[in-house]
Order: C-alpha cells, then sequence, then structure tokens
C-alpha cells in the first residue's frame, strides 16, 4: 500500500511540532502518513548512504513534505535533489517557504505559506483522486508551465481541530548512526529526551524587527491565536500516559502569558491534578510578566521562565523596534524574582552590527541592574529572511553573501569582542558588582590589559 504523505524532517532534534500537528490532522482525516527524522549536526551534509536509504523508505509516497527553516537550507537541497528521481511530488513547507517563496521553487514546484493543515489535506486528497486543478487551495503556491500561482493566502483559525501531535512510533523513522531504523520507544527516548514540548497558543501579538513573525504579521496580518485549555490539558495527559519517562513539560510559545485570567487558572487546577511536572514557560515578554498571571503559573508548577531582554540600548531598541522601557523591563524582572524557587532566563541579541559599543555597555549596564537569581542566553544576531532587519542589512550591505551570511551564520557563534565576553562573567552573582563595573572603563577597554582580561575570562569555566 502507497502512503499518502511522508513528512521529512531534516533539523537536528526531533521534538518538530508542527510536523507531528499536520500528521495528526491529515491521520484525523483518514489519510495515511510516515515521518522520517533525519537529526544532523548543523551545517553536516549527510552522507551517500543515509540519502539512499532516505529514497528508498519515501519510494512508497503519494506526496513528500519537507519542512524547511533558513539555516538548513542546505540539508534541504541536498534531500530533496536525491528524492526527484522518484518523480513524485514534493512540497516544501515552514519558515523559510513561506518568506522566500520564489528562492524555494527555483528547487520544489510547490511550497506551502504560513500553516498547512488545510493545505496539505485538500493537495493530497487532490493527488490521490488524479485532480491537477490546484487553483483553490489555500496558501499553495505552485509552479505551472514555468509560470509561478500563487492562490489566496488564510490563518488557521480552527485552532479547536488542532489533534494532539503525532506521537505513535508506527510509521516512524530514526536516522542513527547513519542508518535509517525503524522508530522505537528506546530510539525515541534517546532523541527527544524527557522534556515533552508543546505549543499553545500560535502567532505573536508583536512585530520586533528581527523575528520571523515581523513577517509573519506581513502576510497575514495580526494573527494571534490561543488553544483551548481543555485541549492543551488533554494534550499532557495523554503524553503523560503514553511515556511515564517524561519529566517535565516546556511550553515553547513566544506569548504564553497573554491567556486571560480564567484560562490560566484552569489550566493551574487542571495541571496540578493531572499533571504535576515541573513546568518551564519560555517566551515571556516584559509586557505580559504580571504578578497575578506569574503567581497561577507558579502555583501549577512553574519552576522556570524565559524573557526575551535582548537589549538595553535604546538605539538599538528603535532598530529593533521593540522600545521597551529598562524601567519596565527590570519591573518584569522583580516579579519573576519575588517567587522563590522560579530562576528565570533572560536572552540577549548581541553582534548587532549597527550597534556601538556604548550601546553594548548599556546592555551590561542594565544587566548589572537585574535582581537575581537569573541566567542569560546569549544570541548573535541572525537575519531572517523577509524580516525589516534583513531588509536593512541587504540595503546597507552587510549582506554580501545571502546563503553565507543568513542560511550558514550560527546563532550560537558570538563574535570574539572584548564586551561579548564580560556578558558571562556579568551574570555570576559572586564576582562584586565593583568589579564589573571596572572592566567597563575606558582606560581598561583600551588599555594594554584588554586582551590578558580576555584570554583569562575564555580560560575559566565563565565561558
Amino acid at each position: 500500500m502507497k502512503t499518502d504523505v511522508t513528512f521529512i524532517s531534516i533539523y537536528s532534534d526531533i521534538q518538530c511540532y508542527n510536523i507531528r500537528r499536520l500528521s495528526a490532522f491529515l491521520k484525523k482525516k483518514g489519510f495515511t502518513t510516515k515521518i522520517i527524522f533525519m537529526p544532523q549536526p548543523f551545517l553536516k551534509s549527510y552522507s551517500e548512504e543515509a540519502v539512499k536509504q532516505l529514497v528508498d523508505l519515501s519510494s512508497d509516497s503519494r506526496l513528500i513534505c519537507i519542512s524547511v527553516m533558513s539555516n538548513y537550507w542546505d540539508n534541504a537541497v541536498q534531500v530533496t535533489e536525491a528524492l526527484k528521481k522518484l518523480n513524485i511530488p514534493i512540497i516544501w513547507g515552514g519558515v523559510h517557504p513561506t518568506i522566500r517563496p520564489k528562492e524555494c521553487l527555483g528547487i520544489v514546484d510547490m511550497i506551502c505559506i504560513g500553516e498547512g493543515d488545510d493545505t496539505l489535506a485538500i493537495l493530497i486528497d487532490r493527488i490521490k483522486n488524479n485532480k491537477e486543478d490546484y487553483s483553490d487551495i489555500p496558501n499553495f503556491y505552485y509552479k505551472r508551465a514555468g509560470e509561478i500561482i500563487k492562490n489566496k493566502l488564510q490563518i488557521f483559525e480552527r485552532t479547536d481541530e488542532i489533534p494532539i501531535p503525532d506521537l505513535e512510533l508506527e510509521n516512524h523513522y530514526i536516522l542513527f548512526g547513519n542508518k535509517i531504523r525503524k522508530m522505537d520507544i528506546k530510539l525515541f527516548r534517546c532523541f527527544y529526551g524527557e522534556d515533552y514540548v508543546i505549543q499553545c497558543t500560535f502567532g505573536c501579538p508583536y512585530g520586533c524587527a528581527y523575528c520571523c513573525n515581523n513577517a509573519y504579521n506581513k502576510l497575514f496580518g495580526f494573527n494571534f491565536r490561543k488553544r483551548k485549555m481543555e485541549d492543551v490539558i488533554n494534550e499532557l495527559k495523554y503524553v503523560k500516559n503514553k511515556f511515564p519517562f517524561i519529566n517535565r513539560v516546556r511550553i515553547d510559545d513566544d506569548n504564553f502569558f497573554c491567556y486571560l485570567i480564567p484560562e490560566l487558572e484552569f489550566f493551574r487546577d487542571n495541571y496540578k491534578e493531572h499533571i504535576k511536572l515541573p513546568l518551564y514557560v519560555r517566551g515571556g515578554h516584559p509586557l505580559t510578566i504580571k504578578k497575578d498571571v506569574i503567581k497561577i503559573c507558579v502555583d501549577a508548577g512553574m519552576y522556570r521562565i524565559g524573557m526575551g531582554i535582548q537589549t538595553g540600548s535604546e538605539n538599538t531598541k528603535k532598530i529593533f523596534k521593540r522600545q521597551i522601557p529598562n524601567d519596565t523591563i527590570i519591573e518584569a524582572c522583580k516579579v519573576i524574582t519575588s517567587f522563590k524557587g522560579l530562576v528565570p532566563t533572560y536572552d540577549i541579541i548581541l553582534d548587532t552590527p549597527w550597534e556601538t559599543e556604548e550601546d553594548v555597555i548599556d546592555t551590561l549596564k542594565l544587566i548589572l541592574k537585574l535582581p537575581r537569581p537569573y541566567h542569560l542566553a546569549l544570541f548573535s544576531m541572525t537575519f531572517f529572511a523577509g524580516t525589516e532587519l534583513f531588509e536593512k542589512a541587504m540595503a546597507d550591505g552587510i549582506i554580501k553573501n545571502i546563503k553565507n551570511d543568513v542560511y550558514r551564520k550560527n546563532y550560537a557563534s558570538l563574535k570574539g569582542t572584548y564586551l561579548n565576553t564580560l556578558f558571562p562573567l556579568f551574570a555570576y552573582r559572586w564576582v562584586p558588582k565593583s568589579f564589573k563595573e571596572f572592566l567597563l572603563k575606558d582606560k581598561v577597554r583600551n588599555s594594554r590589559f584588554k586582551t590578558p582580561i580576555m584570554s583569562l575570562l575564555k580560560g575559566t569555566k565563565i565561558l
């Protein structure tokens, strides 16, 4: 029997919430699916042997779907070129096809823009029934006689139809040791880990100039949507029962704290009764961190929280279109640390090309004012195609080669500057504040001791 849709994940992890969501959605519609996970270290090509196995395993498909993020471009092209010999329709979806459609249609003949629930359900039905009229399929761009056809775009509003992600191990496969193997519970636990990652909201009400949501909001307008808390709890019940080794839950939303108080109270009560696992909520925003909201989540079991600070510089905030006063940021941090046992991780973006040293120093000075405890997550500025910052970087000549400067840029690779070296040090409580302030002085930054200080810091366990 043929598999209606084969999903291929080229990402380094196998959480893949949206791939699993689409697979489950299609299964509910009566279609058969297969998921092949090809986890691979960043920027490493697949071996010829692994690609051959992938092609063989995909040969029974009616439709092959590949999810593509910008920094997995090379891997996506590699597997796609190999799969073309099957003469099976291949569709790309995900962030990159959404924001760079023309480029992607140079590789494949069809792409999905935005969410693909309805797109894939209609498309595979047409393919199964040998119907070639694709003109009314939403969020679908395709080539016909060399011309690019762009169908209407729509937001998937029916969040109550979002199913529990496909976590069935049957018809799931994984690349392990250069061999694609049938997924089993041991392999799943090894690659997935013991933290279950769930998504409760979609879209973002903010339009920060560096974020993919900036590009999405241009296409779809304001599109923030929430799942019903009943559905969230039911998913977590299912996961806890199916995988007893799961010992933590991570909510991977951009803005989970946008839920209303009654919704959060329902979540708290049911989470405490049925789930009872430590909870980590990422994607906090200083404007949504309120004491009553955080208290409910802490009562539910939240032990860790992530929040984006990004910068303390007024100049950089304007560039980011994220003009949140530092006093507001500090107040949000005070709310978080007022709850004993709740440990925050604050995101900081470094290596922004328009920043001066004074801008970076402003961020370090803000960090000195934050109440403890906290951790810092440091990221090197990465331009996502389609965002305002990407367009600015292109116009200013900062991006000279898109594939090298954007697609192959690793957001974890910070520049080895003196000020970048200080950030991990500033997060440590045991280093005196007076010493940190001393390191920021012009006479130190511009002295002959600058290089030895950097070498000393890099040689410690801090970095």
